[in-house]
C-alpha cells in the first residue's frame, strides 16, 4: 500500500486507528537514509536488523553504503541482514525451450550467460 492507498481509506471513511492498523501490518520498506539513521543514531544492529528483516529494504545496497554503515557501528550481522533484504539481486526467468528473451531491449543471445 502507498500513500494513495491510505488516503484513500481516509475519504472512504476510515477512522484513523483502522488507517495505523493497517500501516502496522503493511509497513513501507526502510530506504537508506532510515537504515543510516538507525544505525548512527544508535539503534543497536539487532534492533535494527529486525525492523529490516520485518520491512525490508527499497535500495541496492552498495559495497560504498555498507562501508558507510559499517563506520557508523554497524556490526557484521547486521550488514549481511542488508544484504539479504536487497531484492535488486540477479532475476530467473523460466521460458519454453528456444524461447526468445528480451530484456532492456537486448535480445537473450546478445546477454552474458
Amino acid at each position: 500500500m502507498d500513500a494513495g492507498d491510505f488516503d484513500s481509506l481516509k475519504q472512504s471513511g476510515a477512522s484513523e486507528a483502522l488507517v495505523r492498523a493497517v500501516r502496522e501490518v503493511n509497513p513501507r520498506p526502510l530506504n537508506a537514509e532510515q537504515v543510516l539513521g538507525l544505525v548512527s543514531g544508535g539503534v543497536p544492529s539487532a534492533r535494527a536488523a529486525t525492523l529490516i528483516k520485518l520491512r525490508g529494504i527499497d535500495f541496492n545496497p552498495t559495497d560504498d553504503y555498507l562501508e558507510a554503515l559499517r563506520i557508523a557501528g554497524a556490526d557484521d550481522s547486521l550488514l549481511q541482514t542488508v544484504r539479504e533484504a536487497s531484492h535488486f539481486g540477479g532475476i530467473s526467468i523460466q521460458t519454453a525451450l528456444g524461447a526468445e528473451v528480451v530484456l532492456d531491449g537486448r535480445r537473450s543471445r546478445e546477454m552474458p550467460p
